[in-house]
């Protein structure tokens, strides 16, 4: 993993500085957190490209770029891999060098949150089903750092914002003990604060996990209080949300139950569609945020309108990945799946909705199309013809 130093580089471009603006805006969305993971890839304030930016930024005044640190991470993951059964990868792990790689799998794989220019989905998904904990047995640093990193940092510079799976690129250095002129990268006791935190992402079963294996190689470990007491609010809330009512039967929606502290989830009979259509509307434990009910409830009076500006977009998106026109009614071709109001506060509101091909045709193809109020912003495809 050690990799030669060479010339400061200059802070690399952004990937994404110069994508349309709404592209941008998809994407973020896509990284909020309850979207596409529980956690997020950014959190509810930031914005993609200032986090990019800054990290680059700062990997270029110490002389290092991101295809390293991923090469880096892949590399140990490899050999790992090469040496010992992917599932047995834990107790005790694979010691590589001054290195001891264990990776832990999960059900499923994690999406990419990226799409290109055009607004198809990246489908980057090596590795995406691990979390690994390398440390570096020599210098006695830890880093945590989930499968997808790996993608994420090679092919779109971004090591995420202020969550919990994010990969401090300057930590990273730390441990994976890049080569370059300036050998100080973080202070110590910052590398101390990250052994301990960058593993409570998966629970207490993990965090137990992860303090032995500190032990077993003589780092340090963290006094537990935060923990603790983020434990203890953990327990509160299940408790509370145990035994208050969690849905509500809606006279337009029928029943809503309140899903991830921010949203009411339900199955909406949608007039227009002729189905059920999922239903995400935003609010807290009180109801509805101000304006959605009103949005929404009118929705179906406007819902022809608004697909006569959408059926140019959607009719180019069937021109282009499946060869063939959008049939003369849409309904045989697509069915409505979501309905999702985005950020209530906004005026005119965004949200966004949900289009999959119906079950007769053989390939897959969704189509996320965002708005504000009534009128498109962009359309983001999702297309898997194996």
């Amino acid at each position: 993993m050690r990799m030669e130093a060479g010339p400061r580089p200059r802070a690399m471009k952004n990937p994404i500085s110069e994508f349309p603006p709404p592209i941008v805006s998809a994407m973020e969305q896509r990284m909020r957190p309850g979207r596409l993971s529980e956690s997020g890839f950014l959190d509810n304030s930031e914005h993609l490209i200032d986090v990019i930016d800054r990290d680059l930024e700062s990997l270029a005044n110490v002389g290092i770029t991101p295809t390293q640190i991923a090469d880096s991470l892949e590399a140990a993951v490899a050999q790992a891999f090469r040496v010992k059964s992917p599932f047995d990868l834990w107790n005790p792990g694979v010691r590589i060098g001054p290195w001891e790689l264990r990776g832990e799998s999960w059900r499923g794989t994690q999406d990419c949150p990226f799409v290109n220019a055009d607004g198809v989905v990246c489908h980057g998904e090596s590795y995406s089903q691990w979390d690994f904990s390398l440390i570096n047995i020599r210098k006695r640093t830890f880093l945590a750092f989930p499968g997808l990193a790996i993608h994420l940092i090679r092919e779109h510079r971004f090591f995420e914002g202020n969550v919990p799976h994010r990969v401090d690129p300057l930590v990273a250095c730390e441990v994976l003990d890049v080569e370059t002129s300036e050998r100080r990268y973080v202070e110590p006791e910052k590398l101390s604060e990250c052994i301990v935190e960058s593993t409570w992402r998966s629970g207490v079963r993990f965090f137990l996990k992860s303090r032995r294996a500190n032990e077993h190689v003589g780092l340090p470990i963290r006094r537990a209080h935060g923990h603790l007491r983020f434990a203890v609010e953990r327990l509160k809330y299940h408790l509370v949300h145990r035994f208050q009512r969690n849905w509500v039967d809606d006279p337009t929606f029928g029943r809503l139950e309140y899903y991830d502290r921010s949203r009411w989830h339900g199955n909406w009979m949608f007039p227009p569609a002729g189905e059920n259509v999922a239903i995400f509307l935003p609010g807290d434990r009180r109801g509805l945020s101000p304006g959605v009910r009103d949005f929404f409830e009118t929705l179906p009076d406007r819902f022809d309108s608004i697909l006569s500006t959408l059926r140019p977009r959607l009719d180019e998106i069937f021109r282009r990945w499946l060869q063939r026109p959008l049939g003369e009614s849409l309904w045989d071709d697509l069915e409505l799946t979501r309905l999702e109001g985005i950020n209530p506060s906004a005026q005119p509101p965004e949200w966004n909705m949900l289009f999959e091909l119906r079950d007769e045709h053989a390939e897959s193809l969704w189509i996320t199309v965002l708005l504000v109020g009534d009128s498109l912003q962009v359309a983001i495809v999702d297309l898997n013809t194996e």
